[in-house]
């Protein structure tokens, strides 16, 4: 099985000044835990995960609409290729750092 055979075509995302509460709202409508995060360009910055979200609002006494994304995403990002096989990718020690 490839990756494009599982991956999900409408991404929902996000940008480094959105804020949790919305990156949170974006997950719950999109049934998802990650959201990409995107520049103005469409470039891919990182991500950032409903468990960032989590112990981002609970870390920062400060209430989610009043926290950006930047504040608590993920530095490190991995890809992959549509084309790759899923178990090979899952299991492989030279994913491509971004």
């Amino acid at each position: 099985m490839r990756v494009k055979d599982i991956c999900t075509r409408a991404v929902r995302f996000c940008s480094l000044e959105t804020t949790l509460a919305e990156a949170g709202a974006a997950m719950w409508v999109g049934v998802c835990g990650v959201l990409p995060i995107l520049d103005e360009t469409g470039m891919v910055l990182g991500v950032v995960t409903d468990r960032d979200l989590a112990i981002g609002a609970a870390a920062k006494f400060r209430p989610a609409a009043e926290i950006a994304v930047r504040e608590v995403s993920s530095a490190n990002l991995y890809t992959c290729k549509p084309g790759d096989e899923v178990r090979v990718r899952a299991r492989s020690k030279e994913l491509e750092s971004v």
